[in-house]
């Protein structure tokens, strides 16, 4: 595994250095120009790609040229873990990254996705933009500048068995990601707790290996989930940031007027991705029902979030101040709404 990761990132730094030569030589005689590599792991046409393709546009007119962009789409340079990877080491300049990829170097930031703590993108919002300036400390110590974010959400639970409170929960086949964070709030709501492979997840729910998946109603609708099961429960568990990130030595290589036009565009591609993900999920909503989903919303969700909070409580433990920052926070914005 980390003999192919290498290889990737071998990969990428050989055509980001084909590409650096070929760009001094086109400005020889002429006004430098700074090229900013971005690695999208996610398909263009999704609201990451969207999103990323506005903040090119933003920073290249903004900069009159002085500030080349080239967004790698559709995961080209590999996995979200080639990614990080590849920014740490300074072969790829930004990128968006979640648990998956800032997580390997900060792993408290995975507490974001700690169940039943956010209402709404808009909270997540709050809370992150609030938490950035100290955030930013611990990112930076790790070799990483942090811009900010885009917000993904919420993940509901896609279910066989119709799960009208929190008692039917109990002993469901539910299948979440392989993360200690997952399993245990699902085990804590005394699920019949499965990790397994995204790409089983279909077939798996079609053979009746697993009752229930969960995820947005995006992703549900886009991976055609929906065709093996009935019921989409409303749950709206994990509301999750995606930290925009740019290597630390490139980002202290630029001018002050530099990393100002990539701040503001980071804050409009933001806020733009917001506007497309809160509209894909409400499209999404409609088209499930469409075929044929029941929605559900639960009556007794303060339950739900109840019986999580001992499991949330012993996961913060493990990360310190750092982790308690982080909770705190979430916890004041849910509490003042």
């Amino acid at each position: 595994m980390f003999r192919k990761s290498g290889l990737i990132i071998g990969l990428i730094s050989l055509l980001f250095l084909f590409t650096a030569c070929g760009s001094e030589n086109a400005n020889s005689g002429k006004e430098s120009t700074t090229s900013i590599r971005i690695g999208n792991f996610y398909s263009q046409e999704t609201t990451y790609g969207k999103a990323f393709d506005k903040l090119k546009e933003d920073i290249e007119s903004a900069s009159n040229g002085s500030l080349k962009v080239d967004v790698f789409h559709n995961g080209s340079l590999g996995s979200e873990q080639d990614h990080i990877q590849a920014v740490h080491q300074g072969s790829l300049e930004m990128m968006h990254t979640g648990t998956g990829g800032i997580g390997n170097y900060i792993p408290e930031t995975a507490i974001f996705e700690l169940w039943y703590n956010f209402n709404s993108l808009e909270q997540l919002k709050s809370v992150f933009e609030n938490l950035t300036p100290e955030l930013d400390k611990i990112y930076q110590e790790e070799g990483f500048k942090l811009l900010g974010a885009y917000y993904d959400g919420p993940r509901n639970i896609l279910t066989n068995k119709k799960i009208s409170s929190l008692e039917d929960i109990k002993g469901v086949k539910f299948r979440v990601p392989d993360s200690t964070l997952y399993v245990s709030m699902a085990d804590a709501l005394e699920a019949n707790t499965i990790t397994m492979p995204y790409g089983d997840v279909y077939t798996s729910l079609q053979t009746g290996a697993i009752d229930a998946m969960e995820g947005t109603p995006d992703s549900v609708l886009v991976e055609n989930f929906y065709e093996q099961s009935k019921y989409f429960i409303l749950d709206q568990h994990v509301y999750q940031p995606l930290s925009i990130v740019y290597n630390l030595d490139a980002w202290n290589k630029l001018t002050s007027d530099q990393q100002k036009i990539i701040e503001e565009a980071v804050k409009d591609a933001s806020e733009y991705h917001l506007e497309l993900a809160k509209e894909a999920n409400a499209n999404a909503l409609k088209k499930l029902e469409e075929n044929g989903i029941e929605l559900i919303e639960l009556k007794d969700l303060d339950k739900w979030r109840e019986k999580v909070v001992e499991a949330n409580k012993k996961y913060v433990e493990q990360y310190g101040e750092n982790g308690k920052l982080i909770y705190d926070a979430m916890q004041e914005e849910m509490n003042s709404n």
